[in-house]
């Protein structure tokens, strides 16, 4: 399930990266943060 969650977060990520490139890099880097 865990997987899943993060394969959905990296989808959602990628779609707000095509709509908002300079909120990509941060939300990936708090992402991380958060769950590394």
């Amino acid at each position: 399930m865990r997987a899943t969650w993060i394969i959905i977060l990296n989808w959602l990520t990628n779609r707000l990266c095509m709509t908002a490139e300079d909120t990509c890099p941060s939300l990936l880097n708090h992402f991380h943060e958060e769950h590394l």
